[in-house]
């Protein structure tokens, strides 16, 4: 929206769902836990053909009916939800990362379905005109995160690159300015905290204070980087930086600073800020909002990032809870957390768009 009698601002939005890489997995391993949810397709294990009126005994018996609540977490919420987040975790994280990359592409390179996206047909000149804003649900926040990461050559932090060079060279120009130019993240339902557990040091003390804990990730892929970029000496020194911040975040953050200050574009002008708003529903089991101390970065990564966690309802509360796939999946339909992207907010209350 503007201000009357102000130009107007062109909106393209495109949607990349990523949860179809992972639907037939949770079906396939996890569909005879969660028969309300999964549709198998097979003969049903649970189900033993028995002639009527005759004396064999079932050697296979159904399991006992779980009570309705049990049955939505146990089945919706942890079997079609939370496995995303194991499975993420796994080996099988880079076939999500690399569908998610390839989905980037072809949102910036018009390509036919029956053929490879190219990053070099993206027409930067056009594209530094444009910005960028992120609208993430669950684990899909980590997923961005760490596939633009790759894409840059600096790796996501305590994971290994799920990209050779020959593969993020030629995307790392395009994905370097869409970076430079994305103002703000709105994370709906995060995981950062809970997957950040997975790479939590052998050395960890439980007398330390809470703070995002990577293991060291390895540098050697930025001597790879690409032509364009090794040209710019600033630039690349800066994201070797960026490749030890603790954590996708912080990385984030540091790669868009340094982006900036390539531009010229020094501190005092706020564009190297990356702000993060992040909704959460307290009773959504499977979010967990965003703490001061990740994204307050350590040593020499300490990039500007604004974070603001705001609290939303996502359900009616029945009782003494919010039907949890509801509350999970509702950020989307919740007109309060639109019009605080839209709008934004105040002192706690939200403010009204201009017309």
């Amino acid at each position: 929206m503007q201000p009357a009698g102000a130009p107007g601002i062109d909106v393209e939005a495109i949607e990349i769902t990523w949860s179809h890489t992972t639907q037939w997995l949770k079906s396939n391993y996890l569909g005879y836990d969660s028969p309300s949810v999964t549709k198998v397709g097979k003969p049903d294990p649970m189900k033993c053909e028995v002639p009527e009126n005759s004396d064999v005994v079932p050697t296979v018996k159904r399991p006992p009916e779980r009570l309705w609540l049990d049955r939505v977490i146990k089945e919706q919420v942890f079997d079609r939800n939370l496995s995303d987040a194991i499975i993420y975790s796994g080996t099988y994280g880079e076939v999500i990362e690399r569908g998610v990359a390839d989905a980037l592409c072809r949102a910036m390179v018009e390509t036919p379905a029956n053929h490879a996206c190219a990053w070099s047909g993206v027409d930067q000149a056009a594209d530094a005109t444009r910005r960028y804003f992120f609208v993430t649900h669950s684990l899909g926040s980590r997923i961005v995160y760490d596939t633009m990461l790759d894409l840059v050559g600096v790796g996501s932090p305590g994971r290994p690159n799920k990209f050779q060079p020959n593969e993020w060279g030629p995307a790392q120009p395009v994905i370097l300015q869409m970076i430079a130019n994305t103002p703000a993240f709105y994370m709906m339902a995060n995981q950062l905290s809970l997957l950040g557990l997975a790479n939590v040091p052998v050395r960890a003390r439980s007398d330390e204070e809470p703070k995002p804990l990577f293991v060291r990730p390895d540098r050697t892929l930025m001597s790879h980087a690409s032509g364009d970029l090794a040209a710019a000496a600033s630039v690349t020194t800066a994201l070797a930086v960026a490749a030890e911040c603790p954590n996708p975040v912080s990385a984030f953050a540091k790669v868009k600073q340094l982006a900036q200050a390539s531009k010229g574009l020094g501190p005092a002008s706020g564009a190297a800020t990356l702000r993060i708003v992040a909704f959460n529903d307290t009773n959504d089991l499977l979010t967990w909002h965003i703490p001061e101390w990740y994204v307050t970065g350590r040593d020499n990564c300490r990039p500007p990032v604004e974070l603001s966690n705001v609290f939303v309802r996502n359900a009616f509360p029945w009782l003494v809870i919010e039907l949890p796939n509801e509350a999970h999946g509702n950020y989307f339909v919740n007109g309060k957390v639109w019009q605080a992207i839209r709008c934004g907010a105040s002192d706690g209350a939200l403010l009204e768009c201009l017309r």
